[in-house]
């Protein structure tokens, strides 16, 4: 449920269709929507556009091949280029969630950082099915990242999360013969019971870096 004083709060204009069938004998529920949504406005928090394409509901799984958030706002400060788009499919056990084109200086400004910051983010990530345990690899990039009068051409963040392991591969592109690579392993435990009967094989912290 959605408390009434938080939709009170929420403006803006959607279209779509929602269709909904009930199986003649089991009465099991089957659904299928499409939304569109434009100039959302949630408090200080602003969408320019909401799609939703293609959901559906089988009575088991839930698919959708695309949801998508284009434009953000914040207060006066707009990042009107970023988008956050998520495609998720449970019976196949399939997901990604992506992020593009996140300026670094929105960032900083909606945090009220004194840092001066400039570049992109971009993320990517991706759950893949397993027999045992479903697992995730994804990707962390900054284009042009500015950090005061520090700068580089590029920052690129592979990881991959399998059986409790968060394995991390970082590259550092400054240009010519100055890059640098750097990868490293880092095991925890995520807070989901299901996948708490899996054990790392080993309970230490490792890194290596490379010229």
């Amino acid at each position: 449920s959605i408390p009434l004083e938080l939709m009170d709060s929420l403006q803006g204009a959607f279209s779509g269709t929602v269709g909904i069938q009930f199986h003649p004998t089991t009465g099991a529920m089957a659904a299928s929507v499409k939304l569109n949504g434009d100039n959302w406005q949630f408090r200080n928090v602003g969408i320019q556009q909401f799609r939703l394409r293609d959901g559906a509901y089988d009575g088991t799984h839930f698919m959708l091949p695309e949801m998508t958030l284009a434009g953000i706002r914040h207060g006066e400060h707009r990042a009107p280029n970023t988008t956050l788009t998520l495609r998720m499919d449970t019976r196949q056990q399939r997901g990604q969630i992506q992020l593009q084109r996140l300026p670094l200086d929105f960032i900083s400004t909606v945090m009220d950082s004194p840092m001066s910051t400039g570049g992109d983010l971009a993320a990517i990530a991706t759950w893949h099915p397993s027999p045992r345990t479903p697992y995730i690899t994804g990707e962390v990039t900054l284009d042009n990242p500015r950090l005061g009068n520090l700068g580089s051409e590029a920052i690129r963040l592979g990881f991959a999360y399998r059986d409790e392991q968060l394995h991390v591969g970082q590259q550092l592109v400054t240009g010519g013969r100055n890059d640098r690579t750097a990868a490293g392993r880092i095991v925890f435990h995520l807070p989901v019971e299901a996948m708490m009967a899996l054990q790392p094989d080993t309970s230490t912290l490792g890194a290596t870096a490379l010229r």
